[in-house]
């Protein structure tokens, strides 16, 4: 007796799309049948289009240049700057022709860094050191002179001190701490100054704030009896063992 049964195929296109199959009938034990072929069909589905979603890149890296890393250090320094005063051989500048410049000066003894960027308009360098003291100012012209094969003329080194300043025997000193000896101060000579005029190759002309700075801190720290704390910069000097600093300006 031949057997009939229908079948019916899913409802969903997507689960069963339309085409040729291979059919199989299973008994109560799951034994499959001989396969019969059979054609499904109906419409297909349209594919759906893939959506395009941003590819992300990675970001640029931004190296840093000369002028966001000679900001970096300025942000980061803990010490006050040691501005050096500097003439290239050269006819184009020192920011010009500043590489064998830089390499020497953190080379110097007590430098803990350099700005990599000198000031073009004062020809002059800055840099910091990795003590709390004054820098060499007897030695280091001369280990200059040697590092930079004489390509540069020094012209001297300008320094700020903070301090307790006090009146001893008539003068105005910073007295000494554990880093620092005690230093003498004294009026800004104008040959000293060591930011450079470029037209004509001297020292900068002192307006009336510097030519008076001494003497104005002479006046508002003579009457004090006591220790008076003070931010003075100017080039420093050493006179048998013992330094003095020359008034450019200063602070209370």
């Amino acid at each position: 007796m031949a057997l009939s049964a229908g079948v019916t195929a899913p409802a969903d296109a997507e689960v069963c799309p339309p085409g040729h199959y291979l059919l199989f009938l299973l008994n109560q034990s799951l034994i499959p049948s001989v396969a019969r072929i059979v054609k499904i069909e109906g419409q297909p589905v349209a594919a759906a289009r893939p959506v395009a979603r941003p590819v992300a890149r990675p970001a640029a890296l931004q190296v840093p240049g000369p002028v966001e890393k000679d900001a970096a250090i300025a942000a980061k320094a803990q010490r006050p700057p040691v501005i050096v005063g500097l003439s290239s051989t050269c006819p184009y500048g020192l920011a010009a022709c500043w590489g064998g410049a830089y390499v020497a000066l953190r080379r110097l003894p007590g430098v803990a860094t350099v700005r990599p960027m000198a000031d073009a308009k004062d020809s002059v360098a800055i840099l910091y050191l990795d003590h709390d003291g004054l820098p060499d100012v007897l030695n280091w012209p001369k280990e200059f002179e040697k590092l930079a094969n004489a390509s540069y003329a020094w012209r001297g080194v300008e320094v700020t001190v903070v301090g307790d300043l006090v009146s001893r025997e008539g003068n105005f000193v910073f007295a000494a701490t554990v880093a620092r000896p005690q230093v003498k101060l004294a009026p800004l000579e104008p040959a000293d100054k060591v930011q450079l005029n470029l037209e004509n190759g001297a020292p900068r002309a002192l307006p009336e704030e510097e030519r008076t700075a001494f003497e104005n801190l002479s006046k508002r720290t003579g009457s004090s009896t006591s220790a008076v704390r003070a931010t003075v910069t100017g080039p420093p000097k050493q006179v048998d063992g013992a330094f003095v600093l020359e008034v450019r300006k200063f602070e209370i």
